[in-house]
């Protein structure tokens, strides 16, 4: 009996998009703000709440018009690995992507050489940046507890 199975992580939407109000257009919005007759819009509601949110949808109308969107890149960061071992993880890859086109016991070696290194600086970078943690907080402790 045999039988093919295929798994596919989920992958998370790592981008968000945020309203940039650096660019937004503020004299159309308050050329528009302005020809809106105020007293009829807040004769109309019977309570106070009527009339927020009446302002409120006239003001997220405005700002959907004439604020543009962003992305905003979420970035993963592990504080812990230093740049030489980012620049290793890059070499590693080269040597992978070289060893799959070439499927030579030479560049197989090479890669098990560079992937070898780069987990000992991995290891190495994690347990000084733990090391340093430690250090830091031994005269803060609000530091530790966040």
């Amino acid at each position: 009996m045999s039988w093919k199975m295929t798994v596919d992580r989920e992958k998370v939407d790592e981008t968000k998009d945020k309203l940039d109000y650096q660019k937004a257009d503020f004299d159309s919005i308050r050329a528009e703000l302005a020809e809106i007759s105020w007293q009829e819009i807040f004769d109309e509601a019977e309570s106070v709440e009527e009339m927020w949110m009446a302002l409120k949808s006239i003001l997220s109308d405005l700002v959907t018009r004439y604020v543009p969107k962003r992305r905003q890149w979420k970035k993963r960061k592990t504080p812990w690995i230093a740049q030489a071992t980012i620049k290793r993880m890059k070499d590693r890859g080269k040597a992978w992507f070289r060893y799959k086109n070439l499927a030579t016991e030479k560049s197989y070696n090479g890669y098990k050489r560079i992937r070898n290194e780069v987990n000992t600086l991995v290891r190495n970078d994690h347990d000084s940046y733990q090391k340093s943690l430690i250090n830091n907080f031994k005269g803060n402790k609000k530091r530790f507890y966040g």
